[in-house]
């Protein structure tokens, strides 16, 4: 999903993680790192992703609640987003503004 999710025309790199969710117990959140002054709306993000659950690569529920822009991802000393970080931080990915 992530490929896909970079992919988008104005998104630079992205980041998928699971939440909780009182529903469903966990849901997957989109953090988008954009390009500056851009957006991608949900439709767009949902739409990419809905192909490969068409096609059987991503399960039913894999499409997002909401896409979050962020300016820029947090990384480690090396480059690779750092996912531990940021699901350490679930409060401010359900609240935030999306893109």
């Amino acid at each position: 999903m992530e490929q896909i999710l970079a992919g988008l025309p104005g998104v630079l790199d992205a980041a998928v993680v699971g939440v909780p969710d009182p529903r469903w117990v966990e849901r997957p959140v989109g953090l988008l790192e954009m390009v500056e002054g851009r957006n991608v709306s949900l439709e767009a993000a949902n739409t990419a992703i809905l192909e490969l659950v068409q096609s059987g690569e991503v399960s039913r529920y894999a499409p997002l609640d909401r896409p979050h822009a962020v300016e820029a991802l947090p990384r480690t000393s090396v480059g690779k987003i750092e996912k531990k970080l940021i699901r350490t931080q679930p409060a401010t990915l359900t609240t935030q503004g999306g893109a």
